[in-house]
């Protein structure tokens, strides 16, 4: 069965660019090309943060092979307590239930343990019927290097 994905228009982020809505609309409704070919790295989480996609730029982000982290809760993608990221999630939500949107800083931690940020945007979509979170990121950079 096709997932069918419901996302709102994305708005430009202030310093994040981010792809027109129809690309992983396109990707989650059928289409994988589109959503692998993003250059931002893009997953897709339940509300209650079990991951269940990702695209290439994801994975080659966080130096994992292609969809280690599928099936995996939000916690998998940084060395945070599991009351920090059961704290950020529920921020994460409640700013998509009021603004439609969660922007903000995530740390992360790649597959080799070294630490990054990243610039991050969540938006709530619905697929097949029941309500998910799509996470866009884009690594943070000071000047011309890497913030880790």
């Amino acid at each position: 069965m096709t997932s069918r994905l419901m996302l709102p228009a994305l708005r430009q982020p202030r310093g994040l660019l981010v792809p027109p809505p129809q690309a992983p609309r396109a990707a989650l409704g059928g289409d994988p090309a589109g959503f692998d070919s993003l250059s931002l790295a893009v997953h897709v989480f339940t509300d209650r943060g079990a991951i269940t996609s990702t695209n290439p730029a994801f994975d080659a982000m966080f130096g994992s092979p292609r969809a280690r982290y599928v099936g995996r809760h939000q916690a998998a993608l940084n060395g945070s307590s599991v009351e920090t990221n059961l704290t950020l999630l529920e921020e994460i939500r409640a700013a998509v239930d009021s603004a439609g949107v969660w922007e903000g800083m995530l740390q992360n931690r790649r597959v080799n343990g070294m630490a990054f940020k990243t610039r991050a945007q969540v938006h709530p979509i619905q697929i097949d019927g029941r309500r998910c979170l799509v996470c866009f990121q884009e690594e943070a950079h000071h000047g011309n290097h890497p913030s880790t």
